[in-house]
């Protein structure tokens, strides 16, 4: 009764052979599968948020939405504006920052970093969550 009763046990409280991280055939190496929580997360190393980081983030965001733009003059945007934009990040104005939606995810960002110096948030490549957190 008692070895029955450990088998059962076992099994709902979900004890496999598989491993709960499995690398998915194709992705890069650092991307896994958590066969718990049936999500992918990457392996990588932890890395913390910087205003380094948003800023080139920002920057490359910035250049890829004039990029994909069908308006001509956007094509023509050089650095110095490029740089204006990015600067746009410390002004103490809100009036001065861009108000499209897909730059505000920089703002919130950079504003986390400014309200907490001494203990950034964890940065999350493309949102994908670590499999440490998990």
């Amino acid at each position: 009764m008692r070895i029955l009763l450990v088998v059962v046990l076992f099994i709902t409280l979900g004890c496999s052979s598989q491993p709960r991280f499995t690398h998915v055939q194709g992705m890069p190496p650092f991307e896994m599968f958590d066969n718990k929580t049936g999500q992918t997360c990457t392996a990588a190393p932890v890395v913390y948020d910087s205003r380094d980081k948003v800023r080139e983030d920002f920057r490359d965001g910035f250049r890829k939405s004039t990029r994909n733009s069908t308006n001509p003059l956007d094509q023509l945007i050089g650095e110095e504006q490029v740089s204006k934009v990015v600067g746009s990040l410390d002004s103490p104005d809100p009036g001065q920052r861009f108000s499209a939606p897909e730059f505000q995810e920089f703002y919130k960002r950079y504003d986390a970093l400014k309200s907490s110096p001494s203990n950034p948030p964890v940065y999350h490549y493309n949102g994908m969550p670590y499999c440490k957190e998990l």
